[in-house]
């Protein structure tokens, strides 16, 4: 249904132009409901509020035109409304909630206000509405200033009196005793009822003001009280004149009575309603300015002059008088706005601008008005405003504006990486340091993750989970550092070291990750991690030394015996075994002192810290004194870990040093290595927040030696720390195993007491692969089915042995003394060999440079290589290369059968 246009009830004439704009203007919504229950006037903001360009789209309608068909309570709209509108009739002033309907479809909830009021002795209903999806968050003074905006208006009805003064009589027409509440029937005397009704603190002025009028021959004028029988009271005003005789005596006084009573109600909360205005714009540190465009007049009120040190009506109303006080600077801008906003070029005024203050400092004043528009012509007549002293508002922010600005030149000079991260591990801010680490600037970084993870993590636990637990524990207030990978625009990632604290940020809990490129320190930590393999294959020299000459002695003396017994096979054979026995072990013990002593990039991967432990111990046996007691205590239960073979072998390495130091000179020196298994508690776990909940391998190294005393076990992980005497130390081994213990995710413990020893436990998380399997020994008794194998070796007497082995398993054999002899042999037409076996270390062309030439132009020819040295760094730390295989020596004859038979196999598979 469309509104029809809006028929206005007759507005009565206001005092002041003043008050009908703001009862026009009032930004509160406000409409007239007529006796036939159907809205008939209304002002912009009620339009507004329903979403209507003006007054005149609206109309006239029916409330329930404006409202859902039902309201909340289920009942119909139209129905309700009508008994809403009856309600009010009836009480006067009926309050109530109500759904409406906005044009766009949108139903909102208002705090409905209905109050009959008179217009030419008809009863209407001013209704006035207050958003209620606003204002319950925020109370409005929509009721402080009703009063201000509703002019109640009643026409009395006018009495007649008459009181004759020489017979002293007194009259009264019906309607003066109506006017004083009594029924013109009662019987009662007008002057009994006078006395009766007159308010009795008028009573005696009235009397006296009467006798002066009567006395004076001046006309009787007087407004008074009355109090009427049922409590209320009622304003009247009097008027009467006295006829006098020839000879002056007063002979009779005619008079009318008429009731004010709505005048001076209405006057009272004009006035009250005022006064609350006045002290709200004072509250609000508003003053009120008017400015009529027809006559250039302008009002200042007293708050407006207040602003700037001026007492009320110190400076003239003129407009000038504005233009003198505005800022030089500012004028023509301000100017400017106000002619736009006249024009309709701008849809609203409200600019900022500077004004002098009587003592000579600048006000900084934001000022807001509104225009008032002539209906006939449509040209602007008059622009009311205020003016809001903004002065402390605009220093607090120019002084957090330069806080910001020195606290960004603070963050943006640091070299670190610092960023403000929520929760979720999403940027809030960053630093310029974060855009040279990582290669985006601030704006690109807010937003998006963290650009880093943890280093560590598995299929149980990714990257990201681990990083928001460490964020989780940082927003406890718990400081988390984190060995981390950083992703840099258009590179690989790189180490990066992050620290990750609680902070707040605009009065939010958040954390601060403050991170730094490590990738050089790294470097020189391997170099250093290198140089303490070294000092510690120093300290192993001497025992492997005794032990390889044990071995030596050992394979002298069993080959001397099996020449004197050459006629006994059965003892020849015995005593070969002992030589194959004894030479394996010295090939063990040189293999681990080459992993051992290996220099290569850390490579995590799911190993058995059982057999690491073992096999860390057979080498750290071999640098314990034979004075020194040592024993193994490694559980059955398998425990496998995320871990680089070569630093824990060289963790447990150091630890064994210490403790052969540390029980120098004791009596029964002992020395124990335990591995158990570890579930951290929640003490563990608050001793060490970065390290992962669950499971762990415990790493026990124990002695009996002298122990650490407390105030030196707080430094011993500190670098070039160290108790030992000069000479003796270099205070670094600790500190490398303090390194690689927290590098694999793990921690580090000492339990220690003066006189009593000490235990050093490293715990290392276990991950759910099972760990590394030892390889199946080879089966015995490979034989060849005729293939030729070319062997390559420049020493002669292993090219030899080598040959006649393969040749004793089925094999063709041909021979070369280096790769250069080698490739003549391969190109030769004859020859069509199946496999190469080639020594690494060989004059002219070594055994890789070997592998590439052949593989130039035969991509899957089998290779074997063989190496006296670290096997592991033949290719290089090179991905593994399709069908090559490489051997350490020595090996034996079934070793090398069994790889040449899987390396053909696999030939005859393609």
């Amino acid at each position: 249904m469309t509104p029809t246009p809006a028929r206005h009830p007759p507005v009565p004439t206001a005092p002041e132009d003043r008050f009908d704009v703001l009862f026009e203007r009032n930004p509160d919504p406000c409409s007239i409901i007529d006796p036939g229950g159907t809205f008939v006037r209304w002002n912009r903001a009620a339009a507004q509020m329903l979403g209507y360009d003006d007054v005149a789209t609206l109309g006239a309608v029916h409330p329930s035109v404006l409202s859902p068909p039902t309201q909340a309570d289920g009942h119909d709209s139209r129905t309700k409304a009508d008994e809403m509108i009856a309600r009010a009739h009836r009480e006067g002033v009926h309050r109530f909630e109500w759904r409406h309907l906005r044009r766009s479809g949108e139903v909102f909830p208002v705090e409905v206000t209905l109050t009959r009021i008179e217009w030419d002795g008809v009863a209407h209903l001013y209704c006035v509405w207050r958003d209620l999806t606003e204002s319950k968050r925020a109370q409005a003074a929509l009721e402080a200033s009703e009063a201000m905006h509703r002019r109640a208006q009643r026409i009395a009805a006018l009495g007649h009196w008459e009181r004759g003064l020489v017979a002293d009589t007194f009259l009264w027409s019906d309607e003066t005793y109506r006017i004083f509440g009594v029924d013109p029937d009662c019987g009662e005397t007008p002057e009994r009822v006078f006395r009766r009704v007159v308010h009795p603190d008028d009573r005696d002025w009235m009397e006296a003001a009467y006798d002066r009028a009567v006395a004076e021959h001046t006309p009787y004028d007087v407004e008074h009280r009355l109090l009427l029988p049922d409590g209320t009271e009622k304003w009247v005003h009097e008027r009467g004149e006295t006829t006098y005789g020839e000879d002056g005596t007063p002979l009779a006084t005619a008079g009318t009575v008429l009731d004010i009573t709505a005048r001076k109600q209405v006057e009272g909360r004009l006035r009250a309603s005022e006064e609350r205005f006045q002290l709200a714009m004072e509250g609000a540190n508003e003053g009120l300015w008017d400015w009529d465009l027809t006559t250039d007049a302008v009002y200042y009120s007293p708050r407006w002059l207040g602003m700037l040190g001026y007492a009320a009506d110190a400076l003239p109303a003129t407009l000038d008088t504005w233009g003198s006080l505005v800022h030089d600077d500012d004028r023509a801008r301000v100017l400017a706005r106000v002619e736009d906003y006249l024009a309709g070029r701008a849809d609203g005024f409200e600019v900022e601008m500077r004004m002098r203050h009587r003592d000579g400092h600048d006000v900084m004043v934001r000022s807001r008005a509104l225009k008032i528009v002539d209906p006939t012509t449509g040209a602007a007549r008059r622009l009311i405003g205020t003016h809001d002293d903004i002065t402390a508002r605009k220093n607090a922010e120019r002084r957090v504006l330069e806080s910001e600005q020195s606290y960004r030149g603070i963050l943006d000079s640091l070299n670190e990486a610092v960023y403000v991260l929520d929760g979720d591990g999403r940027v809030l801010d960053a630093n310029a340091g974060a855009q040279r680490l990582h290669g985006t600037t601030r704006e690109q970084a807010i937003g998006r993750p963290a650009p880093f993870v943890p280093a560590r993590g598995d299929a149980a636990a990714p990257a990201d989970a681990t990083l928001r637990d460490a964020l989780a524990l940082a927003m406890k207030g718990v400081a988390v550092p984190l060995d981390a990978r950083g992703a840099r625009a258009g590179t690989e990632s790189f180490p990066e070291e992050v620290h990750l604290y609680p902070g707040t940020y605009f009065g939010a809990r958040v954390v601060i990750a403050v991170g730094i490129d490590v990738s050089e320190r790294r470097l020189l930590e391997q170099r250093l991690l290198q140089s303490q393999k070294m000092e510690a294959v120093g300290r192993l020299v001497g025992g492997i030394a005794h032990d390889f000459n044990n071995f030596l002695a050992a394979i002298q003396g069993n080959v001397h015996l099996a020449r004197l017994r050459v006629t006994d096979p059965a003892a020849v054979t015995a005593k070969m075994a002992i030589v194959d026995e004894l030479v394996s072990r010295a090939a063990r013990m040189v293999q681990q002192l080459l992993t051992f002593s290996r220099q290569s990039t850390v490579h995590l991967e799911s190993v058995s810290m059982n057999e690491l432990a073992r096999e860390g111990m057979r080498l750290a046996d071999a640098a314990i004194p034979a004075s020194i007691t040592r024993r193994a205590e490694i559980c059955d239960e398998s425990l496998a870990v995320l871990a680089d073979s070569t630093q824990i072998q060289q963790v447990i390495m150091n630890l064994v040093n210490n403790a052969v130091d540390a029980v120098e000179g004791r009596p029964d020196p002992t020395i124990v290595v335990r591995l158990t298994s570890h579930t951290a508690d929640a003490a563990f776990l608050a001793r060490h927040p970065g390290i992962a909940a669950g499971r762990h391998a415990r790493l026990t190294v124990a002695d009996n030696g002298e122990g650490i005393a407390e105030p030196d076990r707080h430094k011993l992980f500190e670098p070039f720390f160290t108790t030992k005497p000069v000479g003796r130390g270099t205070g670094l081994g600790l500190a490398m195993v303090f390194g690689a213990v927290q590098h694999h995710g793990g921690a580090i413990e000492v339990e220690s007491e003066r006189g009593r020893g000490t235990e050093m436990h490293v715990y290392l998380p276990l991950t759910t692969d099972p760990g590394t399997r030892d390889a199946p020994t080879p089966a015995r008794g490979h034989v060849g089915r005729g293939e030729t194998v070319l062997v390559v070796d420049d020493d002669d007497a292993v090219r030899a042995m080598t040959c006649e082995m393969l040749s004793g398993r089925n094999y063709r054999v041909l021979e070369a003394r280096d790769g250069l002899d080698a490739l003549a042999r391969l190109a030769a037409p004859e020859s069509r060999v199946d496999l190469t076996v080639s020594d690494v270390v060989m004059p002219k062309m070594g055994g890789v440079e070997l592998l590439e030439a052949v593989r130039a132009s035969a991509p899957s020819h089998p290779m074997v290589l063989v190496t006296g040295y670290d096997r592991h760094r033949v290719l290089d730390n090179r991905d593994e290369i399709p069908r090559c295989r490489v051997l350490a020596k020595p090996f034996d004859c079934d070793e090398l059968c069994a790889s040449i038979e899987a390396l053909l196999a696999a030939d005859d598979g393609a």
